[in-house]
């Protein structure tokens, strides 16, 4: 499976390629804080069409919040 041929018929029966990475830390850098701006980017950066980014990002994003500023809720 690649872009092209999902461009080739791949969006008329409703399948849509997603996206991937990877983000290299040491111990000096807060896995919370990056783990929030991620999730801020996807909730920006989401189409809609599934509600685990439609609405899983957003809560994401206010939970890892709450983390980092030493909140509960």
């Amino acid at each position: 499976m690649n872009y092209e041929s999902l461009s080739d018929g791949g969006f008329a029966t409703g399948s849509m390629m997603g996206s991937g990475g990877f983000i290299v830390l040491d111990d000096s850098q807060c896995v919370v804080r990056h783990t929030y701006t991620l999730a801020r980017f996807y909730r920006h950066e989401s189409c809609g069409q599934c509600s685990p980014c439609r609405e899983g990002t957003g809560w994401m994003e206010k939970i890892l919040l709450n983390i980092e500023k030493g909140k509960e809720r």
